[in-house]
C-alpha cells in the first residue's frame, strides 16, 4: 500500500500544497482521496478502514483471525480512539498506520504497527506535517530534495542503523513501529509497544510447550499475511527459515512456487537443500544463477529509500525474482528475511548466562553450554567460564557493537554522541541473553524499513510478525540452544515436517561468495566510485588502505571485500540523493 497524509494546524491546506495534491490525483489513476477533514487529508492507492474521524491504512488483523479485518464496528472504533491507539497494539497486529483524529482536542494520533512494513516517513512543508509510506510519495509535496545527513550516514556505517526517529536524509524522520506520534503543535512521541514488557511477562516454562506455541504462532501469522494473495513465489534458500515458510504455505493449501538462487562458488550453492524442501512440500523449484554482469555498482537499490539499506547484489536477486513472478503469474514474493533474528540465532554465551542467573539445573546448563561450544568451535569449559563472567561480573547486559573498518577517525567520531536504540538504552541489570535477543529484534525491525513500497511485485517477510515476536520474548533465551544448535525451539516446532537434511543442518549459505565475485570483477570500477566519491569528499573513508587493497592482485582476505562493497552501496545511495534520480 502507498499513501500520503497532510496534517495541518489550521482547518485548511495551504493553496500550494492543495495544487500539488490535485496535480498528483489527475496523473495517478489508482490514487484517491480516502480522508478529507479539517486538519487531516489523506491520499491512498487502496481502500482503508474507517475509525470515527480517522482511518487505518494497511493490513489489520485480529489476534487469532485469519484474514485482514474488513471493517470495525462502531463500539470498537470508539474504543480504539479512546485508547489513543493502545487498543490496536494490544488486540490487533499487522502492517498498518492509523490516523486517529480527535476533533474536540484538535489532535491527531498517528500509530504505527510494531514490526509493520508499511512505512511512516515524516517531513515538514508549508506549515503542514507530511506523512507518507515512501519517499517517492513524500517528494510530491517537498519543495526540494532532502540533503544527505552525513552524521547519520556515519552512524549507519558503524552501527548499521540511524538514530531513533531519524533517517540518513536531513529533515526526514520516521515513526518507529509501536510508537505514537501526536500532531499538530509540538511533536509528541509515545511508546505503546516495548519488547521489555513482553520479556517481563510470565515465561513459557516448558520447551515442548514453547515449540508447540511457536509453531501455531508462525503458521497463523504467515496464513494471515498471505491471505490476500493467490500465488506466492517463495525465495527458498534451503535454510531453516525459508523451509519453515514452505511448510506453512503447504499446510495452508496455498499453491506456491519456489525460487532458489545459485552462486558460482560452492558455498553459495544450496540446490540440494532447496530441492529436498520443495519435494517434501510438493512444490516446483526453479533454479537460477546469479549474474554479476547484471549488477551496476553505481546504481543503488535504495535510491527511493531514506537509508542505504539495500545491498548492490540484491539487484540481481530482485531482477530474477521479478522475471520469475511475471512468468509464473505470482502476485507476491515471499522470503524468510528476519528469521535468524526472530528465532534467536545468536553467537553468544549470553543465553547461558541467563540460565545460570535463573538457577537452572546443572544438566540443562551443560546441554546449553555444549550446544554453544559446538557452534563456536571452542571448549565447553571456555563457554561456561565466559557465561559465568557475563552472569555475575559484567554489569551491562548488552554492549552495542560497532564496525569502524576502513573508516577515518573523524567519521567514527561523528558517532560518539549518538542516541542508543530505545530498546537498548536501559539494559543494566537485565538478563544479558534477553537483551541480546532484543538487539536482534531491533535489527529485524530495521529489516522491514528496507522494503520498497514502489517495487513490483511486492515482497513480504512474514516471519517478522508481532505475535511471533511477543511469544519469542516469553521463551527463555537458553531454550533456543538447548537440544543442539541454535534456533532449537524453531527446529523442534517444525521437526515432524522438515526434511531431515534441513532439520539437522547447522550451517547456512550466504551471499558472501557472490559479493566477493562482484568485488573481484569490479576492482577498477570500485576504485573510481570510492576514490572520487562523496564518502571520500566527506573525509569518511581510509582511502590509502582501500587503494592498497584494490591494487593488490591477490584475493582480499577476511571481511575486507564485503566491507568495501558495503561502502560502495552507501556511496551509490548518496550519489542518488545528490543527483536528479533519487526518490523518483
Amino acid at each position: 500500500m502507498r499513501y500520503l497524509a497532510v496534517l495541518t494546524p489550521d482547518t485548511a491546506i495551504q493553496p500550494e500544497l492543495r495544487r500539488a495534491l490535485d496535480a498528483h490525483l489527475s496523473e495517478a489513476s489508482n490514487w484517491r482521496i480516502v480522508h478529507d477533514e479539517p486538519r487531516l487529508f489523506i491520499l491512498a492507492d487502496q481502500p482503508v478502514l474507517t475509525v470515527r474521524a480517522g482511518v487505518v491504512l494497511g493490513d489489520l488483523y485480529e489476534r487469532g483471525g485469519r484474514a485482514a479485518v474488513p471493517a470495525l464496528a462502531d463500539p470498537e472504533q470508539a474504543a480504539i480512539v479512546a485508547s489513543r491507539g493502545q487498543r490496536l497494539i494490544d488486540f490487533y497486529w499487522g502492517s498498518y498506520v492509523a490516523f486517529l483524529a480527535d476533533p474536540a482536542n484538535a489532535r491527531v494520533d498517528v500509530v504505527r504497527a510494531p514490526f509493520g512494513d508499511l512505512g511512516c516517513l515524516i517531513a515538514q512543508a508549508t506549515g503542514a506535517t507530511l506523512i507518507a509510506s515512501d519517499m517517492t510519495a513524500l517528494m510530491m509535496l517537498l519543495a526540494a530534495k532532502p540533503a544527505v545527513d552525513w552524521r547519520q550516514v556515519a552512524r549507519h556505517l558503524v552501527l548499521g542503523d540511524a538514530e531513533p526517529g531519524a533517517t540518513c536524509l536531513d529533515g526526514i524522520c520516521t515513526l518507529r513501529g509501536g510508537d505514537r506520534l501526536t500532531v499538530p503543535g509540538e511533536r509528541e512521541i509515545a511508546t505503546l509497544w516495548s519488547p521489555w514488557s513482553h520479556a517481563a511477562a510470565a515465561p513459557v516454562g516448558d520447551r515442548q510447550e514453547a515449540a508447540a506455541r511457536l509453531r501455531d504462532a508462525v503458521r497463523a501469522s504467515v496464513r494471515s499475511r498471505l491471505s490476500a494473495y493467490e500465488h506466492p513465489l517463495l525465495m527458498l534458500s534451503g535454510g531453516l527459515d525459508s523451509t519453515i515458510l514452505a511448510s506453512c504455505l503447504a499446510g495452508d493449501g496455498k499453491p506456491f512456487t519456489c525460487l532458489n538462487l545459485v552462486s558460482a562458488d560452492a558455498s553459495g550453492d544450496e540446490r540440494h537443500y532447496a530441492q529436498a524442501a520443495a519435494t517434501t512440500f510438493g512444490a516446483a523449484c526453479i533454479e537460477a544463477y546469479r549474474q554479476n554482469g547484471s549488477v551496476d555498482l553505481a546504481s543503488s537499490g535504495a535510491a527511493t529509500l531514506p537509508w542505504p539499506l539495500v545491498r548492490s547484489f540484491v539487484q540481481d536477486s530482485a531482477r530474477i525474482a521479478a522475471d520469475a513472478a511475471v512468468r509464473l503469474g505470482a502476485d507476491v514474493v515471499v522470503d524468510g528475511g528476519g528469521g535468524d533474528n526472530i528465532f534467536c540465532a545468536l553467537q553468544s554465551v549470553a543465553p547461558l548466562a541467563d540460565a545460570l542467573r535463573a538457577g537452572e539445573p546443572f544438566r540443562r546448563i551443560r546441554a546449553v553450554a555444549r550446544s554453544i561450544a559446538q557452534l563456536a568451535e571452542v571448549a565447553e569449559l571456555t563457554v561456561l567460564r565466559r557465561a559465568a563472567y557475563r552472569a555475575w561480573v559484567r554489569r551491562d547486559a548488552f554492549r552495542e557493537a560497532g564496525d569502524a573498518t576502513l573508516l577515518t577517525p573523524p567519521a567514527v567520531a561523528r558517532t560518539k554522541a549518538v542516541i542508543p536504540h530505545p530498546w537498548l538504552a536501559e539494559v543494566r541489570g537485565k538478563a544479558p541473553g534477553k537483551a541480546a535477543y532484543i538487539a536482534l529484534l531491533a535489527i529485524a525491525q530495521a529489516w522491514v524499513e528496507g522494503q520498497d513500497a514502489t517495487r513490483s511485485p511486492l515482497t513480504l517477510s512474514p516471519l517478522i510478525a508481532q505475535p511471533v515476536v511477543e511469544l519469542g520474548l516469553r521463551i527463555p533465551s537458553w531454550f533456543w540452544f538447548e537440544g543442539g544448535g541454535n534456533r532449537a525451539v524453531a527446529r523442534a516446532a517444525f521437526a515432524d515436517v522438515l526434511p531431515p537434511v534441513i532439520r539437522a543442518r547447522q550451517t547456512k549459505a550466504t551471499p558472501d561468495s557472490f559479493v566477493i565475485e562482484l568485488f573481484e570483477s569490479n576492482r577498477k570500477r570500485i576504485r573510481d566510485l570510492l576514490c572520487d566519491g562523496l564518502l571520500a569528499g566527506q573525509g569518511m573513508i581510509d582511502l590509502p588502505r582501500i587503494e592498497g587493497i584494490l591494487a593488490d592482485p591477490r584475493p582480499a582476505q577476511g571481511g575486507l571485500p564485503q566491507r568495501i562493497m558495503r561502502l560502495v552501496d552507501v556511496e551509490a545511495w548518496a550519489r542518488a540523493w545528490t543527483s536528479g534520480r533519487a526518490g523518483n
